[in-house]
This record gives structure tokens, C-alpha cells and sequence, in this order.
């Protein structure tokens, strides 16, 4: 994936925002990175991220609150950079648009390959949500009812 995308970083520890910000900018994306939860959600309602990685534990919000409100404004994906990942975290992480968890220290590798799967999977996610969810108005494919013959489930079973 060579595009160029807009990231929204939000970090509060100085070094991991600035490398993450760093990495992200030699990997040829637009970073814009805050340093809390509540500033990554007025940040995304100005710039209109591609994508958002965040830390989970922030001042004025963590990072799945911010997520959550981001995505409440407008469908963007999120990678999850953190040092914690016990199981209740991780059943945080079961809205559509968590699209990566990254364990701190994180490199660049990991951060390339987080960011382009992510963005594929959620581009993948929103064409089978506009698939399931016609227009209003429109009939959705002829002959084929939510749930039954080759739909989405058995696509996910390829």
C-alpha cells in the first residue's frame, strides 16, 4: 500500500508519540499527533483522519473512549498501540473498527504492517456493511435475503 494517508496519533508519554509520529511520516503518511483522549476527538472532527492510533491510557479520556466518539462522527479505523493487554482489555476491542493492537515497544515494521492491514480490513468491513445495509430505497440484490445462499457468510467461510 503506497498511499498516502492523514493519522491521527494520540500518545501521552513524549517519546512514543514522537516516534510514532516520526515512523509514520518516513513510512509517507500526514501525522498530526495530541497527547490525550479528549484531544484526539476534537482533532478528528477538524482533520478527518484516514486512520487513528492511539494509546489506550490517556488524561481526559483513554484512547477505546476517544475511538469510540470518533467513530460516533464518522467511520474511522483504529490501531491500539499499548503496553496492556490483559482479556478484559482485549474484550474492549470487539467494535468494528479496532483494527489492530500493537504491544509497546512498538517498531516500524509493526507499524507499517499494522497500518496497512488495517486500512485494508476496514475498507473491506465497510463494503460488506454497504452490501447488508441497501440504500434506503433500493432493493439490495435481487433474489438474495439476508442470511440465506452465497451472501457474505459464505464469503467469510473462503
Amino acid at each position: 500500500m503506497n498511499s498516502t494517508l492523514r493519522i491521527a496519533v494520540a500518545e501521552d508519554e513524549r517519546d512514543t508519540r514522537d516516534f510514532l509520529q516520526e515512523a509514520l511520516t518516513r513510512l509517507g503518511h500526514e501525522v498530526v499527533a495530541v497527547s490525550s483522549g479528549r484531544q484526539l476527538v476534537d482533532l478528528c472532527r477538524h482533520v478527518k483522519p484516514d486512520l487513528v492510533v492511539t494509546d489506550i491510557k490517556m488524561p481526559d479520556g483513554d484512547g477505546l473512549e476517544a475511538a469510540a466518539a470518533v467513530n460516533r462522527d464518522r467511520p474511522v479505523p483504529v490501531v491500539v498501540v499499548s503496553a496492556h493487554h490483559d482479556a478484559e482489555l482485549l474484550q474492549k476491542l470487539a467494535a468494528e473498527y479496532f483494527m489492530g493492537y500493537l504491544i509497546k515497544p512498538v517498531t516500524e515494521a509493526d507499524l507499517k504492517t499494522a497500518v496497512t492491514v488495517a486500512t485494508l480490513r476496514f475498507r473491506h468491513f465497510q463494503t460488506l456493511a454497504r452490501v447488508r445495509r441497501p440504500a434506503p430505497g433500493a432493493g439490495g440484490p435481487q433474489g438474495h435475503r439476508a442470511g440465506q445462499g452465497g451472501g457474505d457468510e459464505a464469503a467469510a467461510r473462503r
